[in-house]
C-alpha cells in the first residue's frame, strides 16, 4: 500500500513563497548578560549578593 506524501514549502493559499524580511536587533544589557559575562571571563558584579545569585544561576548553563 503506497500512501502520496505531499511536502508544501509554503502555505498553500500564498500564490507564490513569502519574501525574507531581515531586522535588526538592538544589543543591550539583559538578564542573560552577567551570566554571559561569568560563564565566559569569570567576570562577576562587585556587588557581593548579586555575585552570589549569579553564580548560583550560572550552574544551571553552560557554554560550549
Amino acid at each position: 500500500m503506497n500512501i502520496p506524501l505531499l511536502v508544501l514549502q509554503w502555505p498553500a493559499n500564498l500564490e507564490e513563497p513569502p519574501s525574507e524580511e531581515v531586522s535588526t536587533v538592538e544589543e543591550g544589557e539583559t538578564w542573560m548578560t552577567p551570566l554571559i559575562r561569568y560563564l565566559e571571563a569569570d567576570i562577576l558584579p562587585e556587588d557581593r549578593s548579586e555575585a552570589r545569585k549569579i553564580k548560583k544561576q550560572a550552574a544551571r548553563y553552560c557554554i560550549s
